[in-house]
């Protein structure tokens, strides 16, 4: 099939108590080995564990894995004139439909690097290459009104931030649907908030992480900011948020939960190991323990 490029410029554990009160486990429900090539961190988006293989190459390949554990997608990004694209382990993501958003900069070959988000539709057929000129987007997600978010960083080489705001909500067509959350409302580090941030959706809003600012900050499908929660659990390996609502974060040997009337996360469950976090499908957690396997994790 060919491709059309629209180019557009510019089992139980400890108790945890949520705000309702009710005491909360998690119960191990299943565990699936991957497939042994698939050896690349990656993130569970759009009901399917999302990769990249080739991720510095003329051609990146993604591929997206089922609950089974078996592949359902491969997309192979092609850039026009771009010799190199680039791609980082948390500039892509994953619609239900299969669609997909990444970003990345391309190179020519003259070496001449361009900042650019790609909007692909179901199926490869359409892909939309958006120029984001001086704007880096360092982590993307799709919101599940089909909105492309991302989160990161302006300003060449040396020069002042000039970015409106680190967040971006871009239409299925390319065009920028809003901005959020000024680099000053986070003084000398705004410049960095963005980095190692994480996104996670659930029905009706979408969560951003940063590490660098120990915050979550929640906001609407529309962007409108819902509330903010510091973190202070020490180095976060993956969020997630449930059909709930329900927030949760995995750090070291241990997976953590907001309790909403604290404002504050505590321990849900401690392991021998360390844990990551995928995300949520619907009101189970996708964690993996240690490599080669994804345990899913139901809050009881």
């Amino acid at each position: 099939m060919s491709t059309m490029t629209t180019l557009v410029a510019s089992s139980a554990i400890a108790l945890f108590t949520l705000q309702n009160a009710q005491a909360v486990t998690l119960q191990l429900v299943q565990t699936v080995p991957l497939p042994s090539q698939v050896h690349t961190v990656g993130r569970w988006s759009g009901g399917a564990l999302l990769i990249v293989r080739n991720e510095h190459s003329a051609a990146p390949v993604f591929e997206a894995y089922d609950r089974q554990g078996a592949k359902v997608q491969t997309f192979t990004l092609q850039i026009p004139n771009a010799v190199l694209v680039s791609i980082l382990s948390g500039q892509f993501a994953r619609n239900y439909d299969g669609s997909l958003a990444i970003a990345g900069v391309a190179y020519d070959s003259q070496n001449h690097g361009t900042n650019f988000l790609a909007l692909i539709s179901p199926g490869g057929g359409q892909q939309t290459i958006i120029r984001t000129d001086q704007y880096f987007a360092l982590v993307v997600t799709i919101a599940p009104d089909g909105t492309t978010w991302t989160a990161g960083s302006e300003g060449s080489s040396g020069a002042a931030t000039v970015i409106p705001g680190i967040i971006r909500r871009y239409a299925a067509d390319g065009k920028l649907l809003g901005v959020a959350l000024a680099p000053s409302q986070f003084g000398s580090k705004g410049r960095d908030a963005a980095a190692q941030s994480r996104f996670a959706v659930s029905k009706d809003r979408v969560d951003w992480y940063s590490p660098a600012e120990h915050v979550i900050v929640e906001f609407s499908l529309d962007g409108s900011e819902l509330g903010h929660y510091s973190e202070t659990v020490g180095t976060v390996k993956g969020i997630a948020v449930c059909a709930d609502n329900s927030v949760w974060i995995a750090s070291g040997q241990n997976i953590h939960a907001l309790n909403r009337s604290q404002g504050t996360f505590q321990s849900v469950q401690q392991f021998g190991q360390g844990v990551y976090l995928y995300g949520c499908e619907s009101d189970t957690l996708i964690s993996g323990v240690g490599a080669g396997a994804l345990s899913w994790l139901q809050p009881h």
